[in-house]
């Protein structure tokens, strides 16, 4: 089993090697204690960071050196400064790798694959678990001694990852290898809930909402008792966006009114979320699925007006997920309208803003409508 030393500022067995700084022995125990005291908040990380950056240039040994690019990287990844976080993360896995500290690289790849997921650097980040669980494999081979609880911590993530990057038959191995583990590991609610929230989202992007509303619940009640603030936001909008699909294959006259009803607290709670956490991206997302919600309860609003503004504010902040899913929402409102032309276009620009994204997944929805729309009109050039 690999044992991570980055949670530890100092040891005494560390005390001999080269380079080894007292006075920054006592920096580090206040940096890290700084951390530990303020739970991982921001503010936290930060008076960490200020504290050491006097430091960046000193002599010290190369494990002390880690911890100090280690609390440098968090900080940034804690600031959502993720280009920043990356460049710090990059400085310490090399030392790392030179102290032969295995559990440390370990810990340090997955937190670049979070760093790397955070800037949407899907495949990226998808690379640096696959390296994490090769870690695993080799110490697994030398000692004989596996580490499911590991194992379990990395694989729902990569198999999301893969769901992103279109990487599909990829997911579904790593879902059924985190199946398999779930067992093995006490307490693991959360691992399983996050692996269920992947197979959802095949099962939706599937044309089978029936099939994803259910675990989508269960994950949300796991997700509201375990996760960050930003994550059950994320879990509400997918249990309120999942909801309104089925409800949309449903005629006026049936369920649909009670699928709606069932939507509602979710998006409300999502609107809530987004706005105390400043989640912006978060907060396009809500305003997208509050247009299909308006729409298919049949209320009056500017839904064109209010997904063109999500648009423009994907732009400003340059993100290509919320970008590509705000034109895919207004092309569907135009194919409800019947503005069948400006539904292509809107669809068109969609598959071209992913054509070489790290979320091809999300162009999905966009080729599917254009290609019932090849069906309806086969002289139609796309």
């Amino acid at each position: 089993m690999l044992t991570c030393s980055l949670t530890r500022a100092d040891d005494e067995t560390w005390h001999d090697e080269p380079g080894y700084s007292l006075v920054l022995r006592q920096v580090l125990l206040h940096a890290y204690a700084l951390v530990q005291a303020g739970r991982g908040q921001v503010s936290a990380y930060l008076r960490a960071s200020l504290l050491l950056a006097p430091w960046r240039e000193a002599s010290m040994s190369l494990r002390q050196r880690m911890r100090l690019y280690f609390l440098f990287a968090m900080a940034q990844a804690a600031a959502g400064q993720y280009p920043l976080a990356l460049f710090w993360i990059d400085e310490a896995l090399p030392l790392a790798f030179a102290l032969a500290a295995e559990g440390d690289q370990a810990e340090l790849l997955f937190q670049r694959a979070a760093m790397n997921r955070a800037a949407l650097f899907l495949r990226e980040a998808a690379e640096d678990l696959r390296d994490y669980l090769a870690l695993l494999d080799v110490s697994h081979d030398r000692l004989g001694i596996d580490d499911p609880a590991a194992r379990l911590r990395a694989l729902p993530h990569l198999a999301t990852y893969e769901y992103f990057s279109a990487e599909f038959e990829a997911a579904e191995h790593h879902i059924a290898a985190a199946r398999s583990l779930i067992p093995q590991v006490p307490g693991s609610t959360f691992e399983a809930a996050a692996t269920e929230w992947v197979q959802a989202d095949l099962d939706l992007l599937r044309g089978q909402p029936e099939r994803a509303l259910r675990p989508a619940l269960s994950i949300l009640e796991v997700y509201n008792r375990e996760a960050t603030p930003v994550s059950q936001e994320r879990a509400e909008i997918f249990v309120a966006h999942t909801t309104l699909q089925l409800a949309a294959t449903l005629p006026e006259s049936s369920d649909r009114h009670a699928l709606l009803q069932v939507a509602r607290p979710h998006l409300e709670r999502a609107e809530q979320l987004a706005r105390q956490a400043k989640d912006r991206p978060g907060q396009g997302l809500t305003q997208l699925v509050r247009a299909h919600y308006t729409r298919l309860s049949g209320s009056i609003s500017d839904r064109v007006a209010t997904i063109e503004a999500v648009i423009r504010f994907a732009r400003d902040i340059d993100d290509v997920a919320v970008l590509a899913q705000a034109r895919t929402a207004l092309g569907d409102e135009f194919a409800a309208r019947g503005e069948i032309e400006s539904a292509l276009t809107c669809y068109r620009a969609t598959v071209e803003v992913l054509a070489a994204s790290e979320v091809p997944v999300l162009a999905v929805p966009a080729h599917r409508a254009l290609r019932r729309t090849r069906e309806l009109r086969p002289d139609d050039d796309q």
